[in-house]
């Protein structure tokens, strides 16, 4: 996906728009703080993302110009994730 697709998709993914518990106020924002995050860091960045059934760690991935978004199915996989960065 391209930076405004992922952008979108989280923006609309995002229950009351909770991005690191910060309300988002559009797509555009979550756009920016991605460009800063996956080009200030490393090719990837974990944050945490408000979803129906609660908040969940999610993993943003930068491949050249290209995006993906993992969120993790189970808690069980969350947890890998917890672990993959410690």
């Amino acid at each position: 996906m391209t930076l405004t697709e992922i952008s979108k998709m989280t923006y609309s993914l995002a229950v009351g728009h909770y991005i690191n518990g910060i309300k988002r106020k559009s797509a555009n924002d979550i756009k920016q703080c991605l460009a800063h995050w996956l080009y200030n860091e490393d090719d990837s960045y974990i944050a945490s993302i408000s979803l129906p059934d609660g908040r969940w760690l999610c993993k943003f991935i930068r491949h050249n110009d290209y995006y993906d978004l993992y969120i993790p199915d189970t808690r069980e996989q969350e947890k890998k994730l917890i672990e993959s960065i410690c």
